[in-house]
């Protein structure tokens, strides 16, 4: 069984992807919103 070690996952994220993804998730769910509201 293959399993990460301490530290690995952090390795491997690009913080910089990772960030502009959750923003991008944040414009969908906001942009969701609003057309449910009006």
């Amino acid at each position: 069984m293959a399993v990460m070690g301490p530290g690995e996952a952090f390795v491997d994220t690009d913080l910089n992807l990772l960030a502009q993804e959750c923003m991008t998730l944040d414009d969908e769910d906001a942009a969701r919103e609003a057309a449910e509201a009006g």
